[in-house]
């Protein structure tokens, strides 16, 4: 048995798509490590995710390494969690958020050998967001612009600075949106250009949500941002850079929960990574949910 607990013929991998970058994985873990896992498997579809999960689980597998970015995380939450699984991240995504807070080094080869040698297993908080989990952040409104925005900038010249031109192109570009956030005894009423729904300690970036944010506290981190004008757009855009957002005046913050967000207009909520559409979202903590491997 490996330092961490776990032996890899007990070990399922499972590819969330058959991108470019995820086949060479695919490829150089199998010819590496492709007799000693239990099971390896390429998803055609992300439904059929949780029917693989329960067949590795009655197979004897007690480790499902999931390759991929936030998206695949987050189809399989709700299998592993069901099937009381330990989940180890692989990250070939592009943002890669959950597995940057958790420490997995970014060499998804050297992830796939850390998860044997040096991580360990830790208890983390699953969102819950109309019913569906999730296991980073659920955001409405600049979200997508700014991705949007980034892809004609040069992330790899600039790093974490390279948001910030991003983050006011983008804040001019978006319209304010009036909605009613209801978070236990918090509360904002009134216009945003963002909202922001965290259930461990980073978005985007990743930048930190709330000073307080965890991802084993029971509590959602949440913010919205007020529409002012361009220098506090660009005020914001450096914040959120050093994780200080929430101290600005036009930014409204607390820890909750759960919180029911309510716009008039049918929204397009970015759910780790994928759309969702809904006026009325219902958005919660399950407390310690799922075991993942993190760094010590």
């Amino acid at each position: 048995m490996s330092d961490s607990g776990f032996q890899m013929d007990r070990c399922a991998i499972i590819f969330g798509g058959r991108s470019r970058q995820g086949v060479r994985i695919y490829d150089r873990i199998k010819e590496q490590f492709g007799g000693q896992v239990r099971q390896m498997e390429v998803l055609s579809r992300p439904e059929h995710l949780a029917d693989i999960v329960r067949k590795a689980a009655s197979s004897g597998v007690n480790l499902i390494a999931v390759a991929g970015g936030d998206g695949s995380i987050n189809h399989a939450l709700a299998p592993i969690m069901d099937n009381d699984l330990t989940m180890g991240l692989i990250p070939t995504g592009t943002g890669n958020a959950l597995a940057h807070e958790l420490g997995v080094p970014v060499n998804p080869i050297e992830a796939f050998e850390w998860m044997f040698t040096e991580a360990k297993v830790r208890p983390i908080d699953v969102g819950v967001f109309n019913g569906k989990p999730f296991a980073t952040v659920a955001t409405l409104g600049l979200t997508t612009k700014i991705a949007q925005e980034l892809q004609s900038t040069s992330k790899g010249a600039f790093g974490r600075l390279a948001y910030v031109p991003a983050i006011i192109r983008a804040l001019r570009v978006t319209l304010p949106f009036a909605v009613d956030m209801e978070a236990g005894k918090e509360a904002f009423h009134g216009k945003a250009v963002q909202i922001v729904v965290a259930a461990g300690r980073d978005h985007g970036g990743p930048f930190l949500t709330t000073p307080n944010a965890a991802n084993d506290d029971g509590l959602l981190s949440i913010y919205a941002v007020r529409p002012e004008n361009n220098l506090t757009f660009a005020a914001y855009g450096l914040a959120l850079v050093a994780g200080r957002q929430t101290m600005l005046r036009n930014v409204w913050s607390c820890e909750a929960p759960s919180v029911r967000i309510s716009v008039r207009k049918e929204g397009r909520f970015i759910v780790d990574g994928d759309p969702h559409r809904a006026k009325v979202a219902e958005i919660s903590i399950r407390p310690r949910a799922i075991r993942v491997l993190a760094a010590g």
